[in-house]
């Protein structure tokens, strides 16, 4: 074990001298703007589009799917089709597109859209073509093989001016990715933390040393993504939706570490009081800190990136499983703090006085400074206490793995369903006030062909009384529907409807 101890030590402490390098070396480079003209590609571009038009006007735009525009989506080629001056067909997976683009005095014409730089092309009157030249500040391959003006370029998104006017736009050098100093900032606070949780172990003053160095690592990594300090650290209601998701995992990981380490010194020195002081601010930071992973757990399932349709395995990435994975270190680390805090210990040397105290305390704070009810207070005490119940009635080490094991599982999976089904709500509402709004005309045109075609298949006499008989094969055709790209993202809900007005199908709505 010394060994290792020792590897882990040396490999921490390289680490965080290559992160520290790294930091002084971002913060000395400085990547100046150039110009370049983007003409003679838009041209290339222009010739092919006029082809692509050409092939495709004998099967038309006007389709809610064609295998022809999904290959060309694919190849960052977009069809968008007008119906009375409305846009009505995209063949992207953005919501909408601002109509203004399609007014422009002048074709071929830039736009920019979100983060995306799109050239526009009009073909007819109700047909325009648009070709993604860059996302987030990347040039798309065909401009970077293009010239090798553009092979280490990227967009300075700094220097765009609002309105693109023109095809002469800011290029600076691609600047290093983030990906590589998160990644070793990752391994040096867990290296590190290992270090702090060995030494904490043996109750050795090195475990004061790794703490440190966990927190060190962590405020490198701040310094080195320039984000704000409220972004960063989680702060602002609204960081977690704005950061993308392996930044959000990666920072999330290194965050967890430091948490850890905190508390580790913090325990360390309360340690140092009187019993009754002691036991009294370890019950205020235990459930302080078990309310904070509740609270974080269940906003980055409400309001991260991150897809966790773990029910239909829906969009699933490695960002959803590493999500999960700090979902249940954060539990795991939390159950590892109250024992190694040995307040059950304390319970059994008359501290209970103490104890009631720090829940007191915890409970008046939230209750009146953050405005929670008391309702929302119980699960933290709730956890903290099955926590010291599995540490004292469960004597056997084997067994008490095995309990925490179930209690993170059904923690971790109540978290995730409850709060995925309020994200599916909030996301529904938010597209059905756009729909109801008319603002997705492209929806209202999809949702329209298909009520033709269930009127004129469905919608006879015999049918209203035996709808509940054909209400499979009625199902079976929204669920085609449903699964088909563009509508996924609402929720269709079946009803029928006798010839006066009053539901056939009962209180019962056949949702899908």
């Amino acid at each position: 074990m010394k060994r290792i101890l020792q590897i882990a030590w040396v490999t921490g402490i390289t680490l965080a001298a290559i992160l520290t390098i790294k930091l002084a070396i971002n913060t000395t480079e400085e990547s100046t703007a150039e110009l370049l003209d983007i003409a003679p590609f838009i041209e290339e571009l222009k010739q092919e589009s006029d082809q692509l038009f050409v092939d495709l006007s004998p099967i038309g735009f006007d389709q809610t799917s064609h295998t022809e525009a999904l290959a060309l989506r694919k190849d960052r080629w977009y069809i968008l089709g007008l119906t009375n001056n409305t846009l009505t067909y995209w063949n992207s997976n953005k919501v909408g597109i601002d109509s203004q683009v399609l007014s422009s005095k002048h074709y071929p014409a830039l736009f920019r859209f979100g983060d995306d730089i799109y050239t526009i092309f009009k073909k007819s009157s109700t047909t325009y073509f648009a070709f993604r030249l860059a996302n987030d500040g990347q040039l798309h391959p065909r401009l970077r093989k293009y010239s090798s003006a553009f092979s280490n370029k990227q967009l300075a998104q700094e220097e765009l001016p609002a309105e693109l006017t023109s095809f002469i736009l800011p290029f600076q050098t691609k600047k290093r990715t983030q990906r590589a100093f998160l990644n070793l900032a990752l391994l040096a606070s867990f290296a590190f933390l290992f270090l702090a949780l060995w030494h904490a172990w043996e109750r050795s003053l090195l475990r004061y040393v790794a703490s440190a160095a966990v927190i060190s690592v962590n405020i490198l990594t701040y310094f080195y993504v320039h984000l704000s300090l409220s972004d960063y650290f989680l702060i602002a209601a609204e960081s977690v939706e704005y950061m993308n998701a392996l930044q959000l995992n990666v920072t999330l990981y290194v965050h967890l570490a430091s948490i850890v380490a905190s508390g580790l010194l913090l325990f360390s020195l309360i340690e140092l009081l009187p019993k009754t002081l002691h036991a009294f601010l370890l019950s205020i930071s235990l459930l302080f800190l078990a309310d904070f992973f509740l609270d974080l757990s269940a906003h980055i399932v409400r309001r991260s990136a991150i897809p966790f349709d773990f029910e239909k395995l829906f969009n699933l990435s490695s960002t959803s499983f590493a999500a999960l994975g700090f979902i249940c270190l954060t539990f795991i680390a939390l159950s590892l703090l109250v024992h190694y805090t040995q307040i059950a210990h304390l319970l059994k040397e008359g501290t209970w006085l103490a104890v009631i105290a720090g829940i007191f305390t915890f409970t008046l704070f939230q209750y009146w400074d953050a405005s929670r009810s008391l309702v929302s207070l119980f699960p933290p005490a709730l956890l903290i206490g099955l926590y010291l119940f599995i540490n004292t009635s469960v004597k056997r080490p084997r067994w008490r793995i095995y309990a925490y094991f179930i209690l993170t599982a059904l923690l971790t999976a109540s978290i995730i369903a409850e709060n995925h089904e309020e994200r599916n709500e909030e996301t529904a509402r938010k597209y059905a006030i756009r729909l109801v709004n008319n603002e997705d005309p492209r929806a209202e045109t999809i949702l329209q062909t298909f009520e033709n075609q269930l009127a004129q298949e469905f919608l006879v006499p015999e049918d209203y009384e035996n709808f509940v008989a054909r209400k499979e094969i009625i199902e079976s055709r929204l669920k085609h529907l449903y699964f088909s790209n563009y509508l996924e993202k609402y929720e269709l809900k079946l009803l029928s409807f006798s010839p006066e007005g009053s539901t056939i199908n009962g209180s019962s709505l056949y949702s899908l």
